[in-house]
């Protein structure tokens, strides 16, 4: 087997799936800190490995590879045939692409500009309408995961796969927005909760500078609001009380937006 790079910092979502699909994989690995506050993407050696400028970057002896999702593909069908990382059905196999594919196309469109407005945009620039827009479609899709999670213990049947992660990541980050936001939903919790007891998940995404960075940020709650969280931000005084409160409990952090440009 030849060496492992990875190309991006560790508190980056994309580069989190493939970390942790390494660590489920018992692969070892070199990973380089690139993007965000390190800088480094944009010139021209990086350039020649991923022309996107983009991180996670994978290198595996002379192959260069870009694009976490693909990544993820090619570690599992490479070094994961005696994994549940690689789903023994074709049927469960299809189910792990669906789930991986939705998470590009539905999931990160609209989750992702909710955790940029309540995590990452200054106080005064912050957009209730696109809050309250993202967030409704955001519970809209995860209510979809539920649903089809009452009928499976994970993504891709009942095991553990790589259905699990491109989603996972995302989970973790659901999770830990204001309470208040989160309407219950039983089935995701508890498939939230069994990657939680996974040591990997806990290494890589719990226990990741993203956590050390917002854990106090994101432990507070908003004032009591509607059963219906989206309600709370069509109110101009609402979303006043809203901009007040998150003064003190967010700063400023990582962009986790598509492949994390910066």
């Amino acid at each position: 087997m030849s060496k492992l790079i990875i190309w991006g910092r560790s508190d980056s979502s994309n580069v989190q799936k493939v970390l942790w699909c390494c660590k489920e994989l018992k692969l070892n690995f070199e990973r380089i800190d690139l993007g965000g506050g390190f800088g480094g993407n944009k010139e021209k050696d990086y350039l020649k490995l991923n022309p996107n400028g983009l991180v996670p970057t994978l290198q595996d002896g002379e192959f260069t590879l870009w694009e976490s999702n693909s990544i993820l593909r090619y570690l599992v069908e490479q070094y994961g045939h005696d994994s549940t990382l690689a789903p023994f059905s074709l049927k469960n196999r299809a189910y792990a692409n669906q789930w991986m594919d939705w998470q590009l196309s539905a999931m990160s469109p609209t989750m992702g500009p909710l955790f940029l407005q309540l995590t990452r945009t200054p106080l005064a620039q912050q957009n209730a309408s696109i809050i309250e827009k993202h967030l409704a479609e955001t519970i809209r899709l995860w209510e979809i995961v539920d649903r089809y999670l009452e009928s499976s213990s994970y993504l891709a049947g009942n095991d553990f796969s790589i259905a699990d992660i491109p989603l996972g990541i995302w989970a973790y980050r659901w999770f830990n927005l204001p309470s208040n936001l989160l309407p219950i939903m039983g089935n995701l919790s508890r498939w939230y909760q069994d990657l939680c007891q996974r040591p990997a998940y806990q290494e890589c995404i719990m226990g990741s500078s993203i956590q050390s960075e917002s854990s106090e940020k994101m432990s507070y709650s908003l004032p009591s609001i509607s059963t219906n969280p989206i309600s709370y931000f069509s109110s101009p005084v609402n979303s006043a009380a809203h901009e007040a409160k998150m003064a003190p409990q967010f700063g400023p952090q990582r962009d986790f937006i598509r492949e994390n440009k910066k």
